[in-house]
């Protein structure tokens, strides 16, 4: 059923639901039962990606709460991802952000399969090329031997959201622009047709803006933030197997990480009411 709209554009709820919009959580603050209850708006498909909300004041009405009340409970899905302020325009519903566990050498069509997503591949580029010194030194090769580039963007659900840029030295996996680079993990070609299996990888994050370059093809604007992964990885015998830089959408990614306590670390309570380590 369509939903009603106002003069500004923004999603109304049906008059009858004005004032039973809160979520059943007796025990959580406020801020925390308005958030609650968007969010399920959200996921009931009532607020979808790109709908403007009302007005503070129309929301702070409609909550029968105050603005600072409602700014908190809208400032917790911003930063969830869920809600995106634009200065002159108001705040707008977002897609949720995709998580990406640092740490981990997670292949993206398998990780987010599971998520629900449907990622594609489009090859950009794979030509052989001399390498530059920074990536000669990642390689261990001398400034100016030949090497394969390959640049790929990676999709979810049709949106581009990942650029790949891959250097591996040539004469390692000659041929390589024979193979299925659109449907195939370019790690899983090196190990299964040229026998070179990963053995570890150190990996970088920092974030950056975009390029021109990089903004087309991701299909953002320039100077929009993102997030550069940098990544080395050695085969199983430890030599260079291939050197990375992978753009990552700042809009569309969240990076998480899960550590377990140190071993050996815990805690000594010494006395009631103080804590020591």
């Amino acid at each position: 059923m369509a939903q009603a709209a106002g003069a500004n554009g923004a999603a109304r709820l049906p008059r009858s639901n004005k004032r039973a919009m809160a979520v059943a959580l007796p025990t959580a603050p406020r801020y925390e039962q308005i958030a609650q209850t968007l969010r399920a708006r959200m996921l009931s498909g009532e607020l979808r990606t790109g709908d403007q909300l009302p007005p503070e004041r129309e929301l702070s009405q409609d909550f029968l709460v105050n603005r600072l009340t409602l700014r908190r409970a809208l400032r917790k899905l911003q930063e969830q991802g869920l809600l995106a302020r634009r200065r002159g325009a108001g705040t707008f519903v977002t897609q949720p952000k995709i998580e990406r566990e640092v740490g981990q050498l997670v292949l993206v069509s398998s990780s987010q399969e599971r998520r629900g997503y449907q990622p594609g591949t489009q090859v950009v580029l794979c030509e052989q090329r001399p390498a530059t010194a920074v990536v000669a030194a990642q390689l261990a090769l001398p400034t100016g031997a030949a090497i394969y580039f390959i640049q790929r963007v990676r999709l979810l659900n049709g949106e581009p959201v990942i650029l790949e840029r891959l250097h591996t030295a040539a004469a390692q996996c000659a041929g390589i622009e024979q193979h299925d680079l659109q449907h195939r993990s370019i790690l899983e070609v090196l190990a299964s047709e040229y026998g070179r299996q990963l053995g570890s990888t150190h990996q970088s994050l920092e974030p950056a803006l975009a390029t021109r370059a990089d903004a087309a093809l991701l299909g953002i604007r320039p100077g929009e933030p993102v997030m550069l992964e940098r990544r080395r990885s050695l085969d199983a015998l430890g030599a260079p197997l291939e050197y990375g830089e992978d753009v990552y959408r700042g809009d569309r990614f969240r990076f998480v990480t899960e550590n377990p306590a140190p071993e050996g670390y815990r805690f000594i309570t010494s006395a009631p009411g103080v804590v020591s380590v």
